[in-house]
């Protein structure tokens, strides 16, 4: 794989000639490192809302711990000195107080660093650059991998029949033509899948967990850019590769569960089920069920919505009628109103199911305490979001904990993303025949499901341009 021994980062192009301005190429590519780790950070603080208190996310400020860049990153006394040499280029900026004084995390021993990147109108904020001096490299990945190492352990303890899945994940990695297809996108896209990729790539992007809500996995292939996932390809292996992803997955799923089916696979819920029952044989309910199995709900919306972007029509399902609150409020009347127009229009096709769904979310914390407990924030209990977990938990059970575990048994090694499975194309009549053992085992008809070619499979890209600049 070219470009295997390096790590990718994007540099400001307001930036100077790195390897220029310094004395060597370990002091340019450690300049390199402290901007690789700003934007990892930027990364974390968007996706943990907890993390590291008192920064402003929408400002670009990140907290740079000076001990973690010296003891880890091997950056010692050449962090001041970088950053000293960088600022007056107008590509970084230390966050200084009122009287002059350099500002710092609360509670932490970090300083508050922000990478500065021009405004342009049509072009490219950031240059792709590379990590190559080997103690560098090797001192990010090992910083990297460190947290997951400690996240790899914790998920074993939890999933070890899912080792030979984990370790197959492992080996992926995403071929040259990824970057060939990023640089043909827009300036905004390009840094982002750029940023993807090298993160990927070079293993210090990494995460594994199994969330105490409903028992998903969320790992790195899954938070990979859906647009890079056709380039996936495996360490030492040449099978071709499929994504096969379950169509219209949570809406399927509880729209047997409406049906009077998969009940006995979220027995947690018991208490609320009544809710359920009562309106299974009511004809819209029916009428949902054959849609979801047909895979023409989405289009059934769009000719009831008007909305000819099927996209557009499933976030307004999900944001609008699945998993919002029952009370319909919203501090953005626009949204509101958007909100009661498309749940009219829903109701016309599924009223019942549309009932049920506003039954659920006005259950009382007192009939599941533990939704309250894991939906709880500052000690108020999000019961609205019962429907949502009821929906996940029916994923988890069945799509990772039935047909994944018998996939394994029958040999065929899966990576999971939620309703999603990578596979070896030479295996996909044993999923079929597998996906179907469940379902018959279950009376419950088999779902559409999309298959989607890997290995750039489904893209035709122009080689002459994966030469890296």
């Amino acid at each position: 794989m070219k470009n295997k021994n390096k790590i990718r980062v994007l540099v400001p192009v307001s930036a100077p000639d790195l390897n220029a301005i310094f004395k060597n190429l370990r002091w340019a590519d450690d300049a390199r490192a402290l901007f690789y780790y700003m934007e990892r950070e930027k990364w974390i603080m968007s996706k943990n809302r907890d993390y590291r208190g008192g920064i402003d996310r929408d400002s670009g400020w990140v907290s740079v711990n000076a001990k973690e860049m010296a003891d880890e990153l091997g950056l010692s006394n050449r962090l001041k000195e970088i950053r000293d040499t960088l600022e007056p280029y107008g590509c970084l900026e230390v966050k200084r107080r009122a009287n002059g004084n350099k500002a710092y995390t609360p509670t932490l021993y970090s300083m508050l660093y922000r990478i500065l990147v021009p405004s342009l109108v049509n072009g490219r904020m950031y240059r792709q650059e590379f990590i190559t001096d080997f103690t560098t490299r090797m001192n990010m990945v090992n910083f990297y991998n460190r947290s997951y190492k400690k996240q790899r352990k914790e998920f074993l303890s939890k999933m070890e029949w899912y080792r030979p899945n984990l370790e197959w994940a492992e080996k992926m990695y995403l071929d040259e033509t990824a970057v060939a297809y990023a640089e043909a996108q827009t300036p905004k896209q390009t840094d982002t899948l750029l940023s993807n990729i090298g993160a990927f790539n070079s293993k210090t992007g990494r995460f594994i967990s199994v969330c105490d809500f409903a028992g998903r996995i969320h790992s790195h292939v899954g938070g990979l850019n859906k647009k890079l996932r056709p380039f996936i390809r495996v360490e030492g292996e040449d099978d071709e590769l499929l994504c096969i992803d379950v169509k219209s997955a949570q809406p399927y799923l509880i729209s047997n569960l409406f049906s009077g089916k998969l009940m006995e696979h979220i027995p947690e819920f018991q208490p609320i089920f009544h809710k359920i029952s009562k309106r299974q044989q009511d004809p819209s309910t029916k009428l949902f069920l054959r849609h979801c199995l047909d895979g023409t709900l989405y289009e059934r919306l769009m000719q009831a919505t008007g909305i000819k972007d099927r996209n557009r029509v499933k976030r307004r399902l999900f944001r609008h009628v699945l998993y919002c609150s029952a009370s319909n409020q919203h501090k953005d009347k626009k949204v509101q109103t958007q909100r009661l127009r498309f749940q009219e229009q829903f109701k016309s096709l599924y009223r019942s199911p549309f009932e049920t769904l506003v039954a659920l979310k006005r259950t009382r914390s007192k009939a599941l305490p533990f939704v309250k407990e894991l939906t709880s924030k500052r000690g108020q209990g999000k019961m609205y979001a019962t429907p949502n977990m009821i929906a996940l938990r029916l994923e988890v059970a069945i799509f990772l904990n039935m047909i994944t575990k018998r996939l394994n048994e029958a040999g065929v090694i899966t990576v999971t993303i939620h309703d999603a499975w990578i596979l070896k194309k030479k295996d996909h009549k044993k999923f079929d025949r597998v996906l179907e053992s469940v379902c018959a085992d279950m009376s419950i008809q088999v779902p559409m499901v999309h298959v989607e070619a890997l290995n750039c499979g489904t893209y035709n890209i122009d080689h002459s341009n994966t030469e890296e600049k």
